[in-house]
């Protein structure tokens, strides 16, 4: 038997638009009816963060324009955005290679697409897609079993990582697949 989740959970008050910002700083043009009509740069929502990309692989120009898009008055405890992550951060990350900059959100505040309407909205909700290093984003994962050794604790494991296991344990091979098997399996499975 195996139990798990795909990702930790926070819940939300309100909501940015963080393109709106870049359609602000006229990175993004709009038509009358608020359809994109022309860009330099877009912004890819993943609800508790936004990774922000050039249309131009590499436009220098246009990351800086993209950082001074972002308002240091909505970066804080207490406020939108918990951190403005740089090109490095996004890297060690193995982030979308695309992106100049990204934003993650503070607990109570989550991120959605869109250039037009208001910046900041209230509506409740719950979700993901937080910075991956903080625990409250970790998922769940219980094994028990035929090859599953007593009482394992395991490390931090990847989610592509269970498909793998599970075959294993079921004598299967996934040749394609980019996980590994766990460390939960005892010595002498196939």
């Amino acid at each position: 038997v195996m139990v798990t989740s795909d990702h930790g959970f926070y819940a939300y008050g309100q909501v940015l638009r963080p393109g709106v910002l870049l359609a602000r700083a006229g990175l993004v043009t709009l038509d009358r009816r608020g359809r994109v009509v022309a860009w330099d740069a877009a912004v890819l929502t993943s609800g508790g963060s936004a990774a922000f990309v050039p249309q131009v692989a590499g436009d220098t120009l246009v990351a800086q324009r993209i950082r001074r898009a972002i308002p240091d008055a909505l970066v804080g405890p207490g406020k939108p955005i918990r951190s403005v992550w740089t090109p490095d951060t996004l890297r060690a990350l193995e982030s979308d290679p695309r992106a100049a900059w990204a934003i993650v959100m503070n607990e109570g505040f989550y991120s959605e697409p869109g250039y037009d309407g208001e910046l900041l909205v209230s509506r409740s909700g719950g979700g993901h897609g937080y910075d991956p290093r903080d625990r409250a984003m970790r998922a769940f994962f219980l094994a028990s079993g035929p090859g599953v050794g007593p009482a394992t604790t395991l490390p931090i494991i990847q989610q592509t990582d269970i498909a793998p296991t599970i075959a294993r344990l079921l004598g299967l091979t996934l040749p394609a697949a980019s996980g590994r098997p766990t460390l939960l399996l005892e010595v002498g499975l196939p």
